[in-house]
């Protein structure tokens, strides 16, 4: 892995871990009735994160980023 993903990655596997922490939470820990919305805003928003780090890595942002290094390099010859 080359340097400028470190934190591309970095962000991603805090994305999934969090997401996959809260999961986890709500499974084994009993939420009080006046803190639910807050709880479930926080699943929506963690939720969101996992998506978004998904559709980079496999949707058209990780192609994006192949094509823009391809033509960095042609363009340098």
């Amino acid at each position: 892995m080359n340097t400028e993903n470190i934190g591309r990655v970095s962000v991603s596997i805090l994305a999934i871990a969090a997401f996959v922490a809260y999961v986890g939470a709500i499974l084994f820990v009993p939420i009080p009735a006046e803190m639910r919305d807050v709880v479930n805003t926080a699943g929506g928003i963690l939720g969101g994160a996992f998506v978004g780090v998904i559709n980079y890595w496999i949707g058209s942002s990780s192609g994006s980023a192949s094509k823009d290094k391809t033509i960095t390099s042609l363009s340098s010859k």
